[in-house]
């Protein structure tokens, strides 16, 4: 029955629940798919720490790396360490690639999730790629084509690849003029352009014109959702310490002694 829920809405009972029904919720489910409903709790932290250490390891290696990031950022720094240990190397250069960047840099909101083809492939020999790789990555829609010397060529839609036939030559389905971003750019600067093109997923590349990951369009809701929160509370006048969505007796508590001198 819980598979024919959304993840979103099995992530929003499990928190009405005790962590006892939530671990055998996981352990239901699997660590694939726990991984999922983990990237929609708020308060990630919260939940992560009621893992066993390698079981949350195994969450943290589904995820996207961007989102696994995003994890570890919210824990205090023994636990991040302890956590970041206990997965495999390849992830953890991944992590710790994002983790470098400025968090206001699209570098830090990349995910390599993502399907990526030499452009040398045959039509049949790219199809058999996608299909390989499809239950591993979720951003499929749009496949990213490099050169023989690992330089971003452009991309290819799905849909293209699918209604080809065998016999055409892939190259010439390369849209090469598609657009891309450098992971060194400012996200907030960057945000109008990105939602002017409408596309699932971004090329992000690094100054050597290498494709280092994509960005998405929750990326974008995410931050747009950030921003809008910033720009409400300096709108209503409250610190930076403070929430949009915290109680309404401790948002008194720090705002009413300045109420009361202004109103003096």
């Amino acid at each position: 029955k819980l598979e024919n829920y959304h993840f979103n809405d099995i992530a929003e009972v499990l928190i009405q629940t005790d962590k006892e029904t939530r671990i055998h919720v996981y352990n239901l489910l699997g660590v694939e798919k726990t991984a999922k409903i983990f990237s929609f709790y708020e308060n990630v932290e919260d939940y992560i720490s009621e893992l066993p250490d390698e079981y949350a390891a195994d969450v943290l290696e589904e995820m996207d790396s961007d989102d696994a990031v995003y994890v570890l950022n919210e824990l205090e720094e023994e636990e991040k360490d302890k956590l970041i240990e206990l997965l495999e190397e390849d992830v953890q250069e991944q992590i710790k690639k994002i983790d470098s960047y400025d968090e206001d840099l699209i570098g830090s909101y990349m995910s390599d999730n993502f399907i990526v083809l030499p452009f040398t492939h045959s039509i049949t020999t790219a199809m058999s790629t996608v299909i390989k790789k499809a239950g591993d990555c979720d951003n499929i829609f749009t496949l990213y084509i490099i050169d023989e010397n690992q330089k971003y060529m452009g991309v290819v839609s799905l849909k293209d690849l699918i209604i080809s036939r065998k016999n055409d030559d892939f190259a010439n389905l390369i849209m090469t003029s598609f657009p891309f971003f450098y992971d060194d750019e400012v996200m907030s600067e960057c945000i109008e352009r990105i939602k002017d093109y409408g596309e699932v997923s971004l090329p992000v590349l690094n100054r050597n014109l290498e494709l280092v990951g994509v960005v998405t369009s929750n990326d974008i809701i995410e931050v747009t959702e950030d921003e809008f929160e910033e720009d409400y509370a300096k709108f209503g006048g409250l610190t930076e310490e403070e929430e949009i969505d915290e109680p309404i007796r401790m948002s008194i508590r720090k705002r009413i002694p300045w109420l009361i001198t202004l109103l003096f």
